[in-house]
């Protein structure tokens, strides 16, 4: 039980340190570019949201969705036009923008899961507000 009373200035003065877990190592059997985004995500986020070995799995396997989609994503912008011309390109080109959309698709359900997304942590109504009291003047980078 704390001291009863009102705190004093020097005890008001007293600046308090307040250490924070280290963000979580990725896990070894991801590939550079998986580590790479496991270090992205988790920079941004409290460390408390991946303690969980669950969370920790959920995260790795979004690491894999997205660099897949992102080897996915480079192969259809090195696809030319003219490829189009070709027997089996425009089948070429249909089958791996689906293969994306399925990887990120899977992705954006994990982050969902982990309540890394606006959508898993901002409540409709909440969203409304957050919309409506947007400022609305010239943004920074125009």
């Amino acid at each position: 039980m704390g001291v009863r009373g009102r705190k004093s200035a020097a005890e008001l003065a007293i600046v308090r340190s307040i250490k924070s877990a280290p963000p979580p190592e990725p896990p070894a059997e991801l590939t550079k570019d998986q580590k790479r985004i496991w270090c992205e995500i988790v920079v941004g986020e409290p460390p408390e949201l991946f303690r969980a070995a669950a969370a920790k799995a959920l995260l790795a396997d979004y690491c894999r969705h997205r660099d897949t989609a992102e080897l996915l994503a480079a192969e259809i912008d090195r696809f030319r036009g003219d490829w189009l011309r070709e027997p089996g390109g425009p089948e070429r080109l249909s089958l791996l923008c689906r293969t994306r959309d399925r990887e990120v698709r899977a992705g954006v359900s994990l982050l969902t899961k982990l309540r890394c997304t606006n959508q898993s942590r901002i409540l409709p109504r909440g969203a409304g507000v957050l919309a409506r009291d947007a400022p609305r003047g010239p943004r920074p980078w125009d």
